[in-house]
């Protein structure tokens, strides 16, 4: 069975591992360039065409004119593809609408069902994604779900130092709380509800935030370069090499987002042994160990803050020990293999339908 997807990022560490793991399950993948993204010739001969991300099938940073020509382009290519019967169509279902759209959100919605009619199967990292796909998309009934989990990221990156090393490497105080926001900093993301709750977190309890992220949008960046005593930024992508060291120096890691369906950073947390706060949306921590997470209500600062003082108020012995349990969680449950064997699963019933 040839699989074929288009490689939008030849660092994405989901790809790489996802299509790695399909390979291993007997897959052959096929990767093609994004920027062949269509004429139909540069798809080859494939049995299956698995879409990650949609939106860069309509978006473009050329303004509206040139996104909904780009979408009319992309629409009439699966369509011939539909119309021929291969390949199949399969989508993850990574997220519900662009975080980076330059349409409104009203015709990238009526957008995104036009592109969501024409799958033939859907993978979702876990049953609350697909809840909300149906709740806000109309999904016919022969359009089939298949519950592919995302996998961790315990082998991914180099074995950290101690905390202590790690804190002295990165000139962070050794006997104080460290709370880490880590990856991109998006609004969505919630870093400016952060920077809200934070002088307050601090002076109840002493902890300092590290934010080590990139990407981000003028205001967060201006927020971030006004000097606090509670702040240490780290701008720009973090190096492989220094991705554990930054977690290992942390005794709390935070993701406030205000709105999102799939986290890979809470899975990277995880993985990395961490406890984390997050906000209540299912679908973000469905698989994780609930015992290594505190949750609060959605875009609720207050509750935000209370769950960090929580948090960061808890013995250190009792935040490793659950990190330590919410890693092992992860590697029993999110293994790469069972993602593959259940893509390949999901491949066979997608063709034979």
């Amino acid at each position: 069975m040839r699989i074929g997807y288009f490689q939008f990022d030849k660092t994405n560490p989901y790809q790489l591992k996802f299509y790695d793991a399909v390979s291993k399950a007997g897959g052959e993948v096929v990767a093609l360039p994004r920027k062949t993204l269509f004429p139909l010739r540069a798809i080859g001969d494939v049995d299956i065409l698995h879409l990650d991300w949609l939106h860069p099938f309509y978006a473009s940073r050329r303004g509206r004119i040139v996104s909904l020509a780009k979408t009319e382009s992309a629409l009439h290519h699966l369509k011939r593809l539909k119309k021929n019967g291969r390949p199949k169509l399969v989508h993850t279902v990574h997220n519900l609408v662009s975080h980076d759209s330059y349409l409104g959100s009203k015709q990238e919605r009526r957008i995104m069902q036009r592109f969501l009619s024409l799958i033939d199967s859907f993978a979702v990292f876990c049953t609350p994604v697909f809840e909300r796909l149906c709740a806000e998309f109309d999904i016919r009934v022969d359009q089939r779900c298949y519950v592919v989990p995302h996998g961790h990221f315990i082998d991914s990156y180099q074995p950290a130092e101690s905390q202590q090393q790690s804190r002295t490497s990165l000139g962070l105080p050794g006997d104080v709380p460290i709370v880490l926001f880590f990856g991109l900093l998006r609004e969505n993301k919630g870093i400016l509800d952060l920077l809200e709750v934070f002088p307050r977190v601090h002076q109840q309890s002493g902890a300092v935030l590290v934010v080590a992220g990139y990407g981000a949008p003028p205001n967060v960046d201006q927020a971030l370069q006004q000097p606090h005593e509670f702040l240490r930024v780290f701008p720009g992508r973090v190096d492989e090499t220094q991705v554990s060291t930054f977690f290992s120096a942390a005794d709390v890691v935070a993701l406030p987002f205000r709105s999102i369906l799939n986290s890979s950073s809470a899975i990277l947390a995880a993985s990395m042994g961490k406890f984390s706060v997050m906000p209540e949306i299912p679908s973000v921590y469905a698989n994780l160990d609930p015992a290594a997470i505190l949750t609060y209500t959605t875009g609720d600062q207050s509750a935000l803050r209370q769950s960090l003082l929580t948090a960061v108020a808890m013995p250190r012995a009792e935040l490793c020990k659950l990190g330590d349990q919410a890693r092992r969680f992860a590697s029993s449950n999110l293994c790469w293999s069972r993602t593959g064997q259940l893509a390949m699963q999901m491949y066979r019933a997608t063709l034979e339908a």
